[in-house]
């Protein structure tokens, strides 16, 4: 898990701030919630929404984010590992 990942164990959308992640991955199209939403409903609605694009990867800038991209990722980019 990269430190950046922000999605809970229980969704097929992974959720990261780190634009680096889905560098290789196809972009599809922005995604938003509704801005009453609480977090954890924008989280849910970001992620939906991913899905219905056929979307695994979910870019925001932060955790309270109520918008994002949307990325399709066949094998996200490897992080280098510091030694």
């Amino acid at each position: 898990r990269t430190p950046n990942a922000v999605s809970p164990k229980t969704s097929p959308v992974a959720v990261t701030k780190d634009s680096a992640l889905v560098a290789g991955c196809e972009q599809l199209q922005p995604v938003s919630a509704e801005s009453k939403s609480t977090d954890v409903q924008a989280y849910d609605e970001l992620s939906r929404e991913t899905l219905t694009q056929g979307g695994n990867y979910l870019l925001v800038a932060d955790e309270s984010a109520r918008t994002g991209t949307a990325y399709r990722c066949v094998t996200p980019a490897q992080r280098p590992t510091a030694h």
